[in-house]
């Protein structure tokens, strides 16, 4: 399971300090996890699963996708309550699977184009 974290933090392009801090751990726990020293709790992998939209079964065993198609499931919620159209949908898919460090850089850049 430590190569998947990994896999999922990396695929996320996170560091180990943001990805522990998203779900309430510190950068050493993270690092010990990625290099088989620490088995994550439960409650951790639950952590992982819901943050990050990522599937128990994928990473628990090693089967099916990483990501869950929660968020665009999401999204098509979003898009049929405010009749959004398929780019729309496109940007805002895009925008909710950004870390939070390419969130602020987006919402910097438009707050620029604003003023």
């Amino acid at each position: 399971m430590n190569e998947r974290i990994m896999a999922i933090r990396k695929s996320l392009k996170l560091t180990q300090e943001k990805f522990a801090e998203n779900i309430g751990l510190t950068r050493n726990f993270v690092w010990m996890i990625e290099k088989g020293e620490r088995v994550p709790s439960e409650r951790t992998i639950a952590d992982i699963c819901r943050t990050f939209n990522v599937s128990y079964e994928w990473l628990t065993t090693g089967q099916g996708e990483m990501f869950t198609g929660v968020a665009d499931t999401a999204i098509d919620a979003l898009a049929k309550a405010y009749n959004l159209d398929n780019i729309d949908k496109e940007i805002v898919s895009a925008y909710v699977k950004m870390n939070p460090q390419e969130r602020k850089a987006l919402t910097n850049f438009i707050k620029s184009l604003i003023k």
